[in-house]
């Protein structure tokens, strides 16, 4: 299992042809497609905006030495006291991660 997992990110003209090899063209064979179904994962990512994510500099590639496993420590208290994990970029947090280790 890896940290990082990356979907394949499909073209349009791919993915026209892909979706014309489906029988009996309907809204919901579509949706099941693109989005995957209740019990299964699509294979697709579907972006509409594609941002590219500036490159990491040394430092900040150093700093996820320290920053990732310091983040780790605090998952159980995310999930205990807000009921998720994760951080939210706009908040001050979350700027002061994009300063440290680049785009997430």
């Amino acid at each position: 299992m890896s940290i990082y997992f990356k979907k394949r990110k499909i073209y349009r003209s791919e993915l026209i042809e892909d979706f014309g090899k489906l029988d009996g063209r309907t809204a919901k064979k579509l949706m099941d497609f693109l989005y995957g179904d209740y019990d299964n994962e699509s294979d697709y990512v579907v972006v509409s905006r594609w941002y590219p994510v500036p490159k990491q500099t040394r430092l900040q590639r150093l700093n996820l030495l320290w920053v990732f496993p310091l983040y780790l420590l605090t998952v159980p208290y995310q999930w205990v006291f807000i009921g998720s994990v994760g951080v939210n970029q706009d908040s001050k947090i979350g700027k002061l991660l994009q300063k440290l280790i680049g785009g997430f």
